[in-house]
């Protein structure tokens, strides 16, 4: 069942990667298959529920238009996207057969501390190789700052949000720690990307470099925060 709800994501992910390249409006994978091949090796290794997209507030209109001439039905009308109402996200359910798709932007992303820095992160885009077809995604950098901001929001609660973060840096070794620090403070979100690598050290055996232990220990109240969720 997870390997054929993956293959059936993955299809519609190229479907909808190509119809807003045709477009020409800018939208990065976020998480689901993106982070099941950059965590796993595989993006049938890890469930995921819907496919998750960030875009430009500016393009969202456009977006919402693409998304329902695609085949899906807003949540959100498209008089209140137009009267600039911002939701949580832009939920959109496929008419045909049920799939979800959220679009996220610098607007709806109210769980980053402070502002999101969208160009910086459009700009730093990387494309990766999903059966051959190249997906506009995060930085590694900032993919893994989103991960630890996703499980502090959800208060960490579940060991699969732990497990995401130990693998992806398992797996991500010329990751450039520094990029990723630094975005963490330009952002508000250093102490949850410090409890997120906490977490996955102590609890899941994730190997860090040693300079970047030293600096987790250092945060002492990323420290007691991480050993208060463990237990």
């Amino acid at each position: 069942a997870q390997a054929l709800s993956a293959l059936q994501m993955t299809a519609e992910l190229f479907r909808l990667v190509d119809q807003f390249r045709d477009a020409g409006l800018d939208a990065l994978l976020v998480k689901g298959p993106t982070l099941a091949l950059r965590a796993y090796g595989d993006t049938g290794a890890r469930k995921y529920g819907d496919l998750d997209f960030l875009v430009r507030q500016k393009d969202i209109l456009r977006a919402t238009k693409l998304m329902i001439s695609a085949g899906y039905r807003p949540e959100i009308p498209v008089e209140a996207v137009s009267a600039n109402k911002i939701p949580g996200q832009y939920v959109f359910v496929r008419i045909a057969a049920p799939l979800l798709v959220e679009l996220h932007t610098e607007r709806t992303m109210r769980y980053f501390p402070r502002g999101l820095p969208i160009e910086e992160f459009f700009a730093r885009r990387e494309y990766v190789s999903v059966d051959g077809h190249q997906i506009p995604a995060l930085a590694v950098e900032d993919e893994l700052i989103l991960i630890c901001i996703h499980g502090a929001k959800h208060l960490w609660e579940r060991l699969s949000l732990v497990a995401d973060v130990a693998a992806f840096v398992d797996r991500q070794t010329s990751l450039n720690w520094e990029h990723s620090f630094a975005t963490a403070r330009a952002v508000g979100a250093e102490r949850m990307l410090d409890t997120g690598l906490l977490l996955a050290s102590n609890l899941l055996g994730a190997v860090l470099p040693q300079k970047i232990r030293e600096r987790l220990q250092a945060d002492r109240s990323a420290s007691r925060l991480a050993a208060k969720i463990a237990t």
